[in-house]
């Protein structure tokens, strides 16, 4: 499907190693302010107004035939060993792909052996995402995952179960613990599992954390899911928002033109307009 993520070997295009190119040359800060509703609509503006700023691809890569790491590529290359202070965990596993890549560089970066934390009920959405634009809608029960982790692993530890459940569990046991979260890749995807996440481990962010979003832009209902909870998270905890990437080249918000371009593949993983992006929540400046 053209709203989830796929791996760098696709067919006619070379395999590269990825590279990336930020023309603003630090993350940018982004606002929320005020109390009213305009403020989402201003803070959407922001966001992906300095998001713009930061592709990690130029528009030339696509005619060039090549395919750029995601946002999920350039933390674990460029950013992973500034979130070793922290626990990662990843919150929408699926087939596992993403987890073990994030397995092996936290592996070469721990000092010490420690596990990371995959999230999934395995049993796929628990209710309907509208994502706006007529098929590209996903019932409940899509990405069904086999009702049980896709591999086991001495330095993984998975949370297996409704979001509702192992979220607020595993909160109380970082309340027990002092543990903070410094890295999540946030795969959820409808807003009510997103803002799950947030609200019950907020409290246990780091200082500095580094949160990749793999459906935050660029398709039709984008600013009612991972989006919203983004926003309504910041707001409670205060946090400076830094923009850090996205994948790009490009992004646009206008539902009308996301719907024609999902359905021409063009939101995918290899098109002009990817979803993922990457944020980071600072305790100081960007």
């Amino acid at each position: 499907a053209g709203y989830r993520s796929a791996s760098f070997a696709t067919s006619g295009m070379r395999r590269v190693r990825p590279t990336y190119t930020l023309p603003a040359p630090e993350p940018i800060r982004v606002a929320t302010t005020g109390n009213n509703g305009s403020d989402y609509t201003a803070f959407v503006h922001d966001l992906t107004t300095a998001l713009r700023q930061r592709p990690l691809r130029p528009l030339r890569a696509l005619t060039e035939g090549t395919v750029s790491g995601s946002s999920l590529d350039f933390f674990l290359e460029k950013k992973a060993a500034n979130a070793t202070h922290g626990l990662w965990a990843e919150f929408g596993v699926w087939r596992g792909t993403t987890l073990s890549r994030m397995l092996r560089r936290h592996t070469e970066l721990a000092a010490v052996p420690a596990v990371i934390h995959g999230f999934d009920s395995f049993e796929g959405l628990p209710e309907k995402w509208h994502v706006g634009a007529g098929h590209l809608s996903y019932g409940t029960g899509s990405f069904y995952a086999g009702g049980k982790p896709p591999f086991q692993n001495d330095r993984v530890r998975w949370h297996a179960g409704w979001y509702s459940d192992t979220v607020p569990a595993w909160a109380n046991e970082l309340a027990r613990s002092g543990e903070q979260i410094s890295f999540i890749h946030m795969d959820a995807d409808l807003y009510s599992s997103s803002a799950q996440v947030f609200e019950a481990l907020e409290e246990h962010f780091a200082s500095d954390v580094w949160i990749v979003f793999d459906e935050l832009i660029n398709y039709p209902k984008f600013a009612r899911h991972e989006m919203l909870a983004l926003y309504r998270m910041v707001r409670r905890t205060r946090r400076q928002l830094c923009a850090v990437c996205m994948q790009g080249p490009s992004i646009d918000t206008d539902a009308k033109t996301l719907a024609a371009l999902g359905q021409m593949g063009m939101t995918s993983f290899q098109g002009s307009h990817p979803q993922n992006a990457l944020v980071r929540l600072s305790a100081g400046a960007c």
